[in-house]
């Protein structure tokens, strides 16, 4: 499908719409500047982490001694050009440089995986990057747990500008610090809530220098650690956000009698 009639299809539904959800404040600002739809009738319903389930899956111990011996980044979920992970790729020459125990941990697939493969194979880093593959969504606090710093790479563009993952919410919920690519409601998130830091997208020697920074600074780690607790515990979370959910429908409901 083409750019330009992806546009034409999202312009005409969400102009038919009676109500509009969708999950970040980025998302609802297309709406409203590119294709004229009221303010109004979007709601913003972000996809955070139901903590009191999130928290309540149990951290496995095998997982998390496995990976002890190493300085382990994360990234969790789907691959794709967009999702970034090359940059992540990219930048481990540089940061085993300086931990030479450090990992990074790939938990997930996608149509590019070989490529990333290769890539990891011509960075000379394959012994480094670890493919997981698909898990059972009660391991990924098990990952996390076993992370020292995780990951939200994506390529900034018009599609990640307007759009936000679960990960970062889990991440937080672990109390990770964590990294993010310039993505526009990525960069919003961590620079408000304090809890990791944002590189430029795509900049892999800069991605590298921060993953650097977090481990030889245990201050700037367990500042972000806490101030990521703090967000999700406070905000972002679905607890807070499935009220904003009832609360439309119950207005649809009003509209129809």
């Amino acid at each position: 499908i083409t750019i330009k009639l992806w546009k034409q299809t999202e312009k005409y539904c969400v102009r038919q719409a009676n109500r509009i959800i969708t999950v970040v404040d980025e998302a609802k600002e297309h709406y409203v500047h590119d294709y004229g739809v009221s303010p109004q009738k979007v709601t913003v319903v972000m996809n955070a982490e139901d903590l009191d389930y999130f928290c309540s899956l149990p951290v496995k111990e095998e997982i998390v001694s496995k990976y002890q011996p190493y300085v382990t980044i994360a990234y969790i979920g789907g691959f794709g050009h967009h999702r970034g992970i090359q940059t992540t790729i990219s930048a481990m020459p540089k940061i085993m440089l300086e931990i030479p125990r450090s990992k990074l941990l790939l938990v997930g697939s996608g149509n590019n995986e070989d490529e990333l493969r290769q890539l990891a194979r011509k960075e000379g880093v394959e012994e480094a990057v670890e493919f997981v593959g698909w898990q059972p969504f009660a391991l990924v606090p098990s990952y996390i747990a076993a992370s020292q710093v995780c990951l939200v790479p994506h390529i900034a563009s018009g599609f990640t500008d307007t759009t936000v993952p679960h990960k970062i919410f889990q991440y937080m919920a672990m109390g990770k610090p964590v990294i993010t690519s310039s993505a526009k409601p990525l960069a919003r998130i961590i620079k408000e809530t304090g809890a990791g830091i944002v590189y430029p997208s795509g900049d892999a020697a800069t991605l590298a220098e921060t993953v650097i920074r977090i481990y030889q600074d245990e201050e700037l780690a367990a500042k972000l650690r806490q101030a990521a607790k703090i967000a999700v515990t406070t905000k972002y979370n679905w607890q807070r956000e499935e009220e904003k959910l009832i609360t439309l429908y119950q207005d649809l409901e009003r509209d129809i009698k």
